[in-house]
């Protein structure tokens, strides 16, 4: 991903036309992905037994276990991630510092009234925060071991917005604590925030965050050291004992 980025005529494009190229591709990969999941059963995918690359209408079983019905979902409609991507970046844009209140306080809670296909653990933690709770907690049996169990990919679909606000800045520490507090939201498992940050890796790439002259090496998540353990302490301290 980081060399196509780097790639001539895409290098020369300005940040507003990354940004706007980064959205619609990660809703486009989005829209064709989504039907290509493996159901959780481990049954083909629910638009066909054949992968395919094309935007097509196919239907998905919704309603959980007491209220199952078939949906349709049309051409080029995209799921979760998309959704809470956006979430993210109106976040960011309209509250600044700000952001990972109004993510939690305002668009977490209205995310549950028009959620398509999302995980466990990030409806749960919705909830959580639109009933008043922390997910880190709740009081409900076993919710609070669920959260810290939580390991799925939902943080690392969150990061590009992340890494767009601050492809200004060439210190990364700002940029890796935000991705943190973001996963925290709502994952717990470090599995979680480990994927996240992997995941940024790539993304600030493609937003030319990594400089090559930056004073500040970037560290890569799956390196030994490549925490840097003070940055994830300060997320942690800032959202579960803060």
């Amino acid at each position: 991903m980081g060399s196509s980025c780097g790639s001539r005529g895409v290098s020369t494009l300005s940040l507003a036309q990354k940004a706007e190229g980064a959205f619609l591709a990660l809703a486009a990969g989005d829209a064709l992905g989504w039907p290509q999941e493996i159901t959780r059963n481990g049954k083909n995918n629910p638009a066909g037994k054949r992968a395919h690359v094309e935007f097509k209408a196919w239907t998905r079983r919704s309603g959980g276990r007491l209220r199952p019905y078939r949906e349709l979902i049309r051409p080029g409609a995209y799921s979760d991630d998309t959704q809470l991507t956006l979430a993210v970046a109106r976040s960011r844009t309209n509250h600044g510092s700000a952001w990972w209140k109004a993510f939690t306080q305002v668009e977490l809670p209205l995310w549950t009234l028009y959620e398509r296909g999302g995980g466990g653990a990030t409806k749960r933690a919705a909830h959580a925060w639109a009933n008043g709770s922390k997910p880190w907690k709740v009081k409900k049996s076993n919710s609070v071991e669920r959260y810290f169990a939580a390991g799925g990919n939902g943080a690392a679909m969150r990061v590009l917005p992340h890494a767009l606000f601050y492809a200004a800045q060439e210190n990364p520490a700002p940029l890796m604590h935000d991705v943190v507090l973001d996963g925290l939201a709502s994952h717990g498992h470090l599995r979680a925030l480990v994927g996240a940050m992997q995941r940024l890796v790539n993304a600030a790439l493609c937003a030319n965050v990594i400089s090559a002259r930056s004073s500040e090496p970037w560290p890569t998540p799956m390196q030994p050291g490549g925490w840097r353990a003070a940055t994830i302490r300060s997320a942690l301290a800032n959202c579960w004992i803060g």
